[in-house]
């Protein structure tokens, strides 16, 4: 008796996978609160791939390059990133964004300096541009009254806070000088705190019941609060 011996054959099927690799991550931190935070990824010219973003106080995108505005100490930590295309998944990437709490709690309107105790007429700038002089970056606001920022080099002052000096001082790198022009008479300051935020993709700058000195004789204290936003 001749005996026959069938041979099958047996597959295994593996799980398919794909990994990219991870993209780079990019933000405008450290913020101030209230300002905007900025979260970017090169933009992938293919419209087959995805993104999704996660990160503090519930935020989620599926935009490549979200914003956040209104910006809390809630939404400071740590934002991540995968990109996919098909069955392919990046690895999670991520960037950490710091929220600086503003110490500047006044919120005066827009492009306007008002000053304490209503003996003074508020200004309205109707004029606001920057230049760059003696290598200090200067924003000017002009209006019945006009003042002037002074920073310590030529380059846009970036998000932050910005202590007032003496304009005449040699500045640092976290410092602002700050200049008013009253009714023909000159002032400075010498102490206080101005916040420089990107809202909507433009710098504002906003100081509160700061006390200016004039070297001239002037019937009342000057202590002005003034938010400005530069074209």
């Amino acid at each position: 008796m001749i005996g026959s011996l069938m041979l099958t054959s047996c597959v295994k099927e593996e799980p398919v996978s794909c990994v990219l690799p991870s993209v780079e991550t990019t933000s405008n931190s450290p913020v101030i609160s209230g300002g905007t935070i900025n979260l970017s990824t090169p933009l992938i010219q293919d419209t087959s791939y995805s993104y999704s973003w996660s990160g503090p106080n519930g935020f989620s995108s599926s935009l490549p390059n979200p914003t956040i505005n209104n910006a809390t100490a809630a939404m400071a930590g740590d934002y991540k990133l995968k990109v996919k295309k098909g069955i392919c998944e990046s690895i999670e990437s991520v960037v950490t964004m710091e929220v600086i709490p503003n110490p500047v709690a006044c919120n005066p309107t827009n492009n306007t300096m008002s000053y304490s105790g209503g003996v003074l007429d508020p200004i309205t700038f109707t004029s606001i541009y920057s230049s760059v002089s003696s290598g200090n970056y200067t924003l000017n606001a002009d209006g019945n009254d006009d003042i002037e920022l002074i920073f310590y080099n030529g380059n846009t002052p970036a998000t932050g806070l910005y202590n007032i000096k003496d304009w005449t001082s040699t500045l640092a790198s976290n410092e602002v000088g700050l200049t008013l022009l009253k009714s023909g008479y000159f002032f400075s300051a010498n102490s206080g705190v101005v916040s420089v935020t990107l809202v909507n993709n433009k710098l504002t700058f906003a100081f509160c019941e700061v006390l200016f000195n004039s070297s001239q004789a002037f019937p009342v204290v000057v202590k002005g609060s003034a938010k400005i936003t530069k074209p």
